[in-house]
């Protein structure tokens, strides 16, 4: 999971990924729709996630 730090998302979503256990990571400066238009710092932190988690 990740939101911006400028979304009004980020505590409630950064709170619930501590209280279930997944991960979560923070793009700085960014809005709700800045979170989605900032691949660049995202895809660093979503393609290992999705490289060990493939379909069987």
């Amino acid at each position: 999971m990740y939101a911006g730090t400028a979304d009004p998302w980020h505590e409630p979503m950064q709170s619930f990924a501590a209280d279930t256990g997944f991960g979560f990571f923070s793009v700085p400066d960014a809005d709700h729709k800045g979170g989605w238009d900032r691949s660049t710092d995202v895809l660093p932190h979503v393609l290992p996630f999705l490289a060990t988690h493939k379909p069987a």
